[in-house]
């Protein structure tokens, strides 16, 4: 891929690929009349005058990166197994944010009744609390299990 310095005006900026210099020209950030120079190049000249080659070159920086994206797809649909592992990874995650969660919810309104009328209630939530711990447990190790099966 060509890259390319540009001045914005108070220092050369870059490099920068082919897109990322159209993507700044759409808006408007750098104008057609904005020093660009390529790479190796010691020859600085208007956007304008290479506008074209520019715009070609996204367009092949593009459709590398589409049909990088496109082979990346076809390796996760070659290997359904990987898929269902990093979605049962995910789900498990998930269970360990949800049991966190309600530990320290659980927690927080045995503070609160502690501080009440009812400080029975409240150390009883307190110590209950607890019971969320086998299970944040349980999921963190199978998604560990999971993770060291998906990497072998």
């Amino acid at each position: 891929m060509q890259s390319y310095y540009y001045y914005d005006g108070k220092t050369h900026q870059g490099p920068s690929s082919a897109s990322t210099l159209k993507s700044l020209r759409q808006r408007f950030i750098i104008t057609d009349d904005t020093p660009v120079c390529e790479a190796g190049k010691t020859e600085w000249r208007a956007y304008r005058e290479i506008a074209f080659i520019i715009g070609n070159q996204a367009k092949a920086e593009v459709s590398i990166h589409l049909h990088q994206q496109k082979a990346q797809m076809a390796t996760a649909m070659q290997n359904p197994a990987q898929v269902r592992n990093q979605r049962a990874s995910l789900l498990l995650s998930a269970c360990i944010f949800v049991f966190t969660g309600l530990a320290i919810l659980q927690v927080l309104a045995g503070i609160m009744y502690c501080k009440s009328d009812v400080p029975m209630l409240g150390w009883s939530l307190i110590l209950a609390s607890a019971a969320h711990i086998l299970p944040i447990a349980i999921a963190y190790a199978l998604r560990q299990i999971l993770e060291r099966i998906v990497r072998d």
